[in-house]
């Protein structure tokens, strides 16, 4: 499946709609659903502590029914566990300020997941990186019922940093 391009912010957003408007509309994460989910939350992490490194930059993008500062795309960059800089990819100097945009450590990233397994979520779509494991995509919208609360994490190009 595509991911919504970081570079097209509409496109994305125009997307996300879209994939939240085939979702389901009957209510809580099915007991299945939620068995399948933490087996694959089980394996991803152990591929990522098997794999993964304590320091760390990757690309992050995080789509919601937000201002548009809070889904532009940046660079996180993790050094022992901590988030240690936000930079705008396109030019390397911090994004613009704006408060309540995520910035997650790939830890974050799987308590979004298991935070939505654990009864925080209505319906949850998430996509390991097949091999390092951390999740790449997580879409979670906490509430069918309502409308315009849904939530989109995109990880993509992590790199270990020494």
């Amino acid at each position: 499946m595509a991911r919504p391009s970081a570079l097209e912010p509409v496109p994305a957003v125009l997307a996300l709609v879209a994939a939240f408007a085939g979702g389901a509309c009957n209510g809580a994460l099915s007991p299945g659903e939620v068995r399948g989910h933490r087996a694959e939350l089980n394996v991803a992490r152990q591929r990522w502590s098997a794999r993964g490194f304590p320091s760390y930059r990757y690309r992050f993008q995080y789509l919601c029914f937000c201002p548009a500062t809070l889904i532009l795309p940046v660079e996180i960059q993790v050094r022992a566990g901590r988030v240690v800089a936000v930079v705008d990819p396109a030019t390397g100097r911090p994004p613009p300020a704006a408060p309540g945009r995520p910035s997650p450590t790939v830890e974050d990233l799987f308590a979004v997941v298991e935070s939505a397994l654990d009864g925080k979520a209505d319906w949850l779509d998430v996509q390991y990186d097949p091999i390092l494991g951390y999740p790449a995509v997580i879409r979670v919208d906490p509430n069918t019922r309502a409308v315009d609360e849904e939530q989109s994490y995109f990880a993509a190009n992590l790199t270990r940093l020494d």
